[in-house]
C-alpha cells in the first residue's frame, strides 16, 4: 500500500529510500548517547529503520503535518527509548559484590558499607535541603533517565536539566564542607 508523502505516492521501501537522511540525521543527534550506553552506530541504525518503518505505517496524511517532521520525532523518541532500555539492563547487571571492572579496586558494596552504615541518613537529610525541582532531576538521574527525558518530563530543555544537576553538586560539596561526614 502507497501512502501520499511530500507529492507522491511512495511505497514502504520507496519512502525508506527517499529519507535515509532523515534516518542519519536522527541517528547523529543520538549517537553520543547511544556511545555511552555502548550502542554501536549498526544498532542505532536498525533501530532507527525500525522505528522508520512505524512511523511510515502510522504516518496519516490527511493531519497535515508533513512526513519528515511526524518521523523524525518518532524516531526520535524510539531510539531514546531504546537507550534507555540499554541503559537500564546495563545497571541492572551491576554486581553489588563485585567491582564493576578491572580498573575497580572495591565494590559497590565496599563503597556504600555493610553494616551499622548511617548512609541512608546523611542523603536523606541533604536531599531535604533541595528544591522541588532539584529533587525530582535527582530522582529521574537516579532512575537512569536521560537529561533530554528529564527536560520534556518537568517542561524544561536539557541545558536546564544539566544546570539543575550541577548546582545539586555545588550543593552537596557546600553539605559536605559543612559539618557532615561524607556521604558515601
Amino acid at each position: 500500500m502507497k501512502k501520499y508523502i511530500n507529492g507522491e505516492w511512495l511505497s514502504e521501501e520507496e519512502a525508506f529510500d527517499r529519507h535515509k537522511g532523515l534516518i542519519r540525521l536522527v541517528c547523529g543527534r543520538l549517537q553520543g548517547y547511544a556511545r555511552r550506553n555502548d550502542i554501536e552506530w549498526g544498532d542505532l541504525w536498525q533501530e532507527a529503520s525500525l522505528a522508520f518503518v512505524q512511523a511510515y505505517r502510522k504516518y496519516d496524511p490527511t493531519r497535515g503535518v508533513m512526513f519528515s517532521t511526524y518521523a523524525v520525532r518518532a524516531i526520535t523518541f524510539y531510539l531514546l527509548r531504546y537507550i534507555e532500555r540499554s541503559y537500564r539492563k546495563k545497571v541492572a547487571s551491576v554486581s553489588l559484590d563485585v567491582p564493576a571492572d578491572e580498573k575497580e579496586r572495591h565494590s559497590i558494596l565496599d563503597v556504600i558499607g555493610r553494616e551499622g552504615d548511617y548512609t541512608g541518613i546523611d542523603v536523606r537529610e541533604f536531599v531535604e535541603t533541595l528544591t522541588p525541582d532539584e529533587k525530582e532531576v535527582l530522582r529521574l538521574t537516579a532512575a537512569g533517565i536521560i537529561q533530554t527525558e528529564i527536560g520534556r518530563r518537568i517542561g524544561a530543555n536539557q541545558v536546564k536539566v544539566s544546570r539543575i544537576l550541577k548546582q545539586v553538586r555545588r550543593k552537596y560539596m557546600a553539605y559536605k564542607e559543612a559539618e557532615h561526614e561524607p556521604i558515601a
